[in-house]
This record gives structure tokens, C-alpha cells and sequence, in this order.
């Protein structure tokens, strides 16, 4: 097996292991989505409940745990286009085909490699 190879199967098994963490994390967080506008130089913070908003209080302790449940979303986004790649590399690379280009060669010829 070829270093590369190695070196994509552990950082996929990286990816998947933090996808999940990131999965259940979302999934144990508030159902509302976040919302940021800036009015006078301050944030304001809301929510939209039956299709009104509803500003929250700046100390409001929803708004750090909805701003990270928007984050992680984004994260699981580009970790699963990265799992896609990884996947689709570790499809067509066999792992050993470096190693088995010389065993491929006219015996004569290989005695003129390095």
C-alpha cells in the first residue's frame, strides 16, 4: 500500500469520526436558525418564529449555542464534499500501483533502472 493511500484512509477516518461528533451536536441543539443584523453599529440577534422575527436579549444564552450550530453545519458541509473526495480517491488509487510499475517492465529494461 502506498504512503498516500495510508495517509487518505486516516485522515478520512479523521473526517468521518469528527462529522459524527459535529452530527450530534446539531442534532442536540435548538431547532431555530440564527439570525445577525447590525442596526446603529450594535448586532442584534434573531429568530423567526411563524414568520416573525423575534429579537433576542444580548445576553440571551441561545445565541452562542445557535451560532455554533450554524457553524458546525457549514463544517459538516465542506467534511462531507472532503469524505466525497477522499472516497472517490481511495476508489481509483489501488495503493500499490507504484510499486508495481517496475514489475511490469521487460526484464531487460529493468536492469537499466534505478
Amino acid at each position: 500500500m502506498s504512503i498516500s493511500h495510508d495517509v487518505v484512509e486516516r485522515e478520512l477516518y479523521k473526517a468521518r469520526k469528527q462529522n459524527g461528533y459535529l452530527r450530534n451536536r446539531i442534532a442536540n441543539a435548538p431547532d431555530e436558525r440564527v439570525y445577525v443584523t447590525v442596526s446603529h453599529g450594535k448586532a442584534q440577534y434573531y429568530i423567526r418564529k411563524d414568520g416573525r422575527k423575534v429579537y433576542l436579549n444580548q445576553d440571551s444564552e441561545m445565541i452562542p449555542i445557535l451560532l455554533q450550530k450554524r457553524y458546525d453545519e457549514k463544517c459538516v458541509r465542506i467534511i462531507e464534499r472532503q469524505i466525497k473526495a477522499a472516497n472517490a480517491f481511495l476508489k481509483i488509487d489501488q495503493g500499490d500501483e507504484l510499486e508495481n510499475v517496475l514489475e511490469k517492465f521487460n526484464p531487460l529494461c529493468k536492469e537499466m533502472i534505478n
